[in-house]
Order: structure tokens, then sequence, then C-alpha cells
């Protein structure tokens, strides 16, 4: 062979990690006892990520060279590495790669005596067009089972669907070729069949060969039959949970990606997986599986409550799978989550619970979904006691309940608990969630008795926001002095709760607290985003105290800066809009700024656009086909769980005075609202369905 030093100018080539004169050492160590190695460090250079890169299609033809050395240690790991690049871009003229001379080089080695040769042939020849007469060949004459399953990936990556199905599966069954049968069965499911006897063929093969079938990365086959099958897939898991051919974790985990990934498939999979509760099996895996579901079960919520009960019964009683039982019982809303929530408090550390393939601390899992209506006081007061170190996380899930006199007592009392990490002998205060749950608690001073009451008043300032918090607390308590107040805002107001302590001062003024507002509103440099929501607040409360006037440069300004903009600050514009019995006409201006917002195609054109309509400056048909596109540009991110409703709202305000403009809307978000594929990434369940659900109800009328 034609040794690749010579025959390249590598050093003017690239690879992933930069110049590739590394690249003929490599290839040539593939000639030595020692090629393995070199495998790795080629694969990483030319094939980054699916890339190729122009050291590359340099390397290939050398790389045919040493695959056709029989003598050549590392001939195997040449092909697996042109197997590599033939399924990331294929051999065609538009990747670089001379594909039929590569095809045709490499043809002999489909007869070599070593059947691995021959699987690494097929996966590099077998895409291309020119060796199909080859393949189909090979496929009679092979005796290897794993290569004659190769083969099969080879045709179907080659040729059409329903065509081989009937060209290969009569000779294979006749001649019991099973695992090439269940190949064939695979194959053609994943390339888009959906005919009944290829889901007998995988049904009735899966015990036999499910498990020696080729899967990337070595997964579960369930699993893998699921992604590659997507909800065509549906009818084989029906099948192997009927007949308990698979496990319970492997089944639920492939139905939690069906329906991640397609809504078509978000109902057989909520079946599926409340069925698989009656094998009493992988509970912990089940119920993973199953809690990204239950947010978007409606009227299916009661069962799945009952046999989730019904489950808990027959399983092992350890806490971290209480906590499993604990989460989803909690986002279904059903009281009895107490149970298993107490229960799981009997760990000596914090246990995590699987949510949809991450594992999640307890309390952190809990405030995914919560807290609707459910009462936390007493599992979030038992925690605290059980694992102090969580106070902060439990403090903030208890601070977005409403509290009652009764309840606001209980979680005082966990709070001063021994231990809880502000009790007795606790030291320095460290946690700002707690001081604000406590300052919240304060607001209704008859949560207190004269223990609790002297107790917070006993505590120790320290600086920062926590103090800021509780200074706010004690005042609270103290019937709000707002010298108290004025200087928990001094202490926390480079904090990131700085917007609502400037709230609370707000409600308790002191002579200062004009000239502080004056100076956030005249700031023009602000250090994060946050800041600016300071900004609005101070803007609302000068507004409120007849200064509008010199709010209102400020708050035009703040529409021309990126991000900034905030869904207050365009209600507070919209208000000093709307009072101006005796001023000056600001609605102008203001509409002009909202136009420009309008203008930019995401979350802050809806917001504009909601406050044109209702400003009345925007036609309705203006108004529907930027909500439209603008819905249309949010809609695979994360901003669709808030833009879904402001969308719907600017649609419904838009039909509502042109109803006529109803087919057309829907025949824009038809592509958006009524196609399988899950629109909000990463396939996240609840804001997608919530998004569909927003715009259907819009788009109705």
């Amino acid at each position: 062979m034609l040794t690749p030093r010579d025959a390249v100018d590598w050093s003017g080539l690239t690879h992933a990690f930069g110049e590739a004169d590394d690249i003929p050492d490599l290839i040539e160590q593939l000639l030595d006892a020692d090629w393995a190695d070199a495998v790795d460090d080629l694969f990483a250079s030319l094939l980054d990520q699916g890339r190729v890169f122009p050291a590359t299609v340099a390397a290939v033809p050398f790389l045919v060279d040493v695959a056709l050395e029989e003598s050549a240690p590392g001939r195997l790991g040449a092909l697996q590495i042109l197997a590599g690049i033939a399924e990331a871009v294929g051999f065609s003229g538009s990747s670089g790669l001379a594909g039929e001379e590569i095809a045709q080089r490499l043809l002999v080695l489909g007869a070599d005596p070593d059947p691995e040769v021959r699987v690494a042939v097929y996966q590099v020849v077998g895409s291309h067009p020119g060796a199909f007469g080859m393949v189909r060949e090979r496929l009679a004459a092979e005796e290897d089972a794993p290569a004659r399953v190769e083969l099969v990936r080879a045709l179907f990556r080659s040729a059409g669907c329903e065509n081989l199905l009937d060209l290969l599966l009569p000779d294979l069954l006749e001649h019991g070729r099973d695992e090439a049968v269940f190949a064939v069965a695979w194959a053609g499911l994943a390339a888009g069949t959906e005919r009944p006897d290829v889901v007998d063929h995988l049904a009735r093969l899966w015990p036999t060969q499910a498990k020696a079938y080729p899967v990337a990365g070595g997964g579960d086959p369930v699993g893998a039959l699921a992604r590659e099958a997507g909800i065509r897939a549906v009818p084989v898991l029906f099948r192997l949970a009927d007949d308990s051919l698979a496990a319970v974790g492997d089944l639920a985990w492939a139905w939690h990606d069906l329906a991640r990934s397609s809504r078509f498939a978000f109902e057989p999979a909520l079946q599926a997986l409340l069925a698989l509760t009656a094998r009493g099996e992988d509970a912990e895996d089940l119920l993973g599986a199953l809690i990204p579901l239950l947010p978007v079960a409606g009227a299916r919520r009661p069962e799945a409550a009952g046999r989730l009960w019904a489950l808990r019964e027959r399983v092992s009683k350890l806490p971290e799978t209480q906590a499993a039982f604990a989460v989803a019982l909690f986002v279904l809303q059903d009281p009895r989550w107490v149970a298993p929530a107490l229960a799981a408090t009997a760990a000596e550390q914090p246990p995590y619970v699987t949510v949809g393939g991450s594992s999640v601390e307890f309390s952190a899992a809990l405030g995914e979904f919560g807290p609707g209506g459910l009462d936390l006081v007493e599992v979030g007061r038992t925690a605290i006691i059980a694992w102090p170190d969580t106070v902060d996380s439990w403090a903030g899930l208890l601070a977005r309940q409403a509290l009652s006199a009764e309840s606001g007592r209980r979680v005082i009392e966990a709070l001063l608990a021994e231990g809880s990490g502000i009790g007795a002998g606790a030291g320095v205060i460290t946690s700002t969630a707690v001081m604000r749950l406590l300052a919240r608690t304060a607001s209704a001073p008859a949560a207190f008795d004269v223990a609790t009451f002297q107790a917070v008043r006993a505590l120790p300032v320290p600086g920062g926001e926590t103090g800021a918090w509780l200074l706010v607390a004690q005042a609270l308590l103290d019937e709000g002095d707002p010298a108290a107040f004025a200087r928990a805002w001094r202490m926390g107001e480079m904090g990131d709760s700085a917007d609502e302590l400037l709230r609370v001062w707000a409600a308790h003024p002191s002579p200062e607290l004009e000239e502080v507002c004056r100076e956030l509103v005249a700031r023009t440099s602000w250090g994060v985003f946050r800041s600016r929501a300071v900004q609005v607040v101070a803007m609302e409360v000068l507004a409120d105290r007849g200064q509008a006037e010199s709010v209102w440069p400020a708050l035009l300004g703040l529409l021309e800066v990126p991000g900034a903009v905030l869904a207050e600050a365009i209600a507070l514009g919209n208000r000093l809009v709307a009072d101006r019995p005796d001023g000056p006409d600001r609605r102008p201006e203001w509409i002009a700024g909202l136009w420009k917002l309008a203008e930019s195609n995401d979350f802050v054109t809806l917001l504009a656009l909601e406050a044109l309509q209702t400003l009345g400056g925007i036609a309705p048909e203006q108004a529907l086909d930027r909500a439209l596109t603008g819905v249309n540009a949010v809609a695979g991110t994360r901003r669709a769980a808030e833009a879904g409703p402001v969308a719907a709202r600017v649609i419904r305000n838009a039909l509502a005075e042109r109803p006529d403009l109803q087919p057309w809307a829907q025949e824009r978000l038809a592509p958006l609202i009524d196609g399988g594929e899950r629109v909000v990434a990463p396939g996240e369940i609840t804001t997608d369905t919530g998004l569909v659900r927003n715009l259907r109800e819009a788009c109705a009328g």
C-alpha cells in the first residue's frame, strides 16, 4: 500500500483538534500490534460528533488499504472507522468521498473468513446503492447470525421498506432464520411500516432475539425500538406488556420517551403505564417514568391515584420509594401524599426522586409541581426537623402556599426548632429563604404566641439580604416601624429579592422612601436583569404618589433596553396612559414604543400586542397576524410556558372583533397544534400540552 505520509501533505489539512500531521502515524499504527489506541485517536480526530473534516476525506483511501491488508492487525479497526464515517455522512459525491470506488474495493471482503470483518464491511458499504446486489446475495450465503442481522440492516438503509419486507421475509421464514426475521421486522418498523405481521414477528421472537440485536450504545432493546420506530412501536410495546416479555422498568421508560416526543403517544402511554402498576415491579422506575405525565392526566387522575396507592401497599417501604410515591400523589393533588411523604422523612439523608430520567432531591421534586391546593406544612415541618440542612429548600416551598394562622404557627415551630438552622444554638443565621418565610408569616401576627414572638425578637440580625428579611419580620411583629423597613432596604438592596423589599417598605413608608425611588428611577447603569424589576417597583411607588411625570421618561427608556422589558412595566405604562384626566397625552409615544416591541417576534412581542389591544392601538387583523408569528417563534423554547397564555389572549381578543378571521387563524396554527410531534424543547409534556390547549381554546372562540 502507498504510505499516507508520502501521498498527502497533511500539514495543510485539519481535523477536530487542528492540524492533521498526526494522522499518518496513526494510520500506520493500525498495521502494528498496538492498533487499538490508534483507532480511538482516529475516531476522535476524524469523526467528532458526526462531523467530518478535510483530513477525514484524505484518510479514507488509506483506511480502505489497511482494511484490505490481510496481515494488518488493525484492519477491523479501520473498517469500524469507515463504518462510522458512512453512518455520519455516507459515501457520496456531496460528502467529498468516492462512494462507488470505496464500495467496489471493499466488496471482496464480503467473503472474508472473519465474521467480524464481514459485519464491519456490511456496515460500510451496505448503504451504497451500488452494493445492494452484493448485500442481497450475501444474505443467502451468510452463515453467521450477527452478520445476517447486519446485512438486513444494511439493506434497509439502501432500499424501500415495503418491497424489502416482501422480498426478504418469505425466504427467511422458510429457512428458520429467526435472527434475520427479527431484524427485518425491527428495521421495517423503524423505516415506516405498520404491517401487523411485523408486530407479530417482533413479539414472537422477542424472548430469543431482542438481547442479541445490536442496539446503539448497548442500551435496552425496548427503549431502542421506541426511539427508532416512534409511535409505530406502540402495538409492540402493548404486546410485550400483555405477554410479560419485557421488564416493567424497560417498558416504563420506553413509554415515557414516546410520550415526551409524540402527542399521539400520550394517551396509550398513560394507559400502559397505569396498567403496569398491576405487576408490582420496578416501582421507582415506573414512578419516575409516570410522574411527568401526571400533571396532564386529566380525567384519569382519580384512577391514577387509586392505582398508585394500591401499588404502594405492595412494594418496598424504603424511604426513597415512599418519596417517589409522595411526589406522584402530590402531582395528582391527592391528599394521601402526606403518608408516604412522612414515611420518607425516616431517611437519614433527604432522598432523591427520579423524575423523567433526572434524579431530584425530594423537596425540589415537589417544587416542580406544587403546591397547588395541598397543605405542605405538616410535611415541611417534619422534613425541616429531620433534615436541618434542607431548611432553605423547604422554606422556599412553604413560602409558595397560603398560610393560615394555625399553619403559620406550625411553620414557625419548625423554623425555631432546635437543629433547624435558626433555632437554639444555631449560631449565625445565613438562610435568606427562611427569613423571607418568617417575614411572610409575621404579616399575620396571630400565628405567634408569646414564646415564639420573643424568640423571633431575640434572633441576632446578620448582615445582607438575610438580615434584611429578619428585620422585616421583627418590624411586622412590632406593628410596622417605618425606620426598620428603611434599614432593611439598605441592607438588602443588592440582593435578589430587592424588589420585594422595596414593596414591603412602600407599604410602611418612611420619609426617605421617595428619595430612594427617585434615585432608582434615574439610574442608568444596571448590573443584572433582576435590578430592572426594582426600578419598575420604584416607578410604581412614585406613580402611586402622584409623580407620574418624573417616571414617564425612564419608563419609555425601559422599552429600548434589550431584554429588560417586564410585564409589570408594560402594565404600568398602560395605566399611566389611561390615568391622565388633566395631564399631557402620553398615548402617542407609548403606542409608538409598544409598536417597536411588537416587531421583535419573541415573548415581548406578545406582551406588547396585548397592551396595544388594551389601548385600541392596533387593528385586530394586525394583532392576530403578529401574534401567530410570535407564538410560532417561541413555541420551541422554554418561554412557551409564559407565551402560551398571552398569545391565547391576544388571539381571542382579535377574533372577538373579527370572527371572520377564525379559519385563517386555525390554518396558521395547524402545523403547531395539530401535529403529532411535540414542539416545546426538550419534550416538556406539561408545557406542550398547555400551549396546545390554550391556542385551541383561543381559536375556538
